[in-house]
């Protein structure tokens, strides 16, 4: 997950990207939400009701990492398939055998 138009957040996904393809991982960027574009019409459309009462969730950074993950996890459910979710400066280190999906 990396937040596009965020220098940092963009720079350190392309280092993520690199050290991914030295262990031939096959990785795809998911452009995270942005906590301060977030509107109340937001969570209408994701059928969501947060507790925006609750401190960390009031923060508009906590909000986007919500919402990029819960998107995540859709696609998940949708795709039917297990799915590796990273944050845009993880650094591949070592080779990782394949999940097999649970039946």
């Amino acid at each position: 997950i990396a937040l596009k138009g965020h220098k940092v957040s963009e720079q350190q996904v392309t280092e993520c990207l690199a050290s991914a393809k030295k262990f031939n991982w096959h990785v795809e960027i998911a452009w995270g939400v942005n906590g301060n574009l977030i509107t109340d019409n937001t969570w209408v459309k994701e059928n969501i009701k947060p507790r925006l009462d609750k401190p960390t969730m009031g923060k508009p950074g906590v909000q986007g990492c919500f919402l990029s993950h819960w998107g995540l996890w859709n696609k998940c459910v949708t795709i039917n398939q297990p799915i590796i979710i990273l944050e845009h400066d993880a650094i591949i280190q070592d080779y990782w055998h394949p999940i097999d999906k649970a039946t």
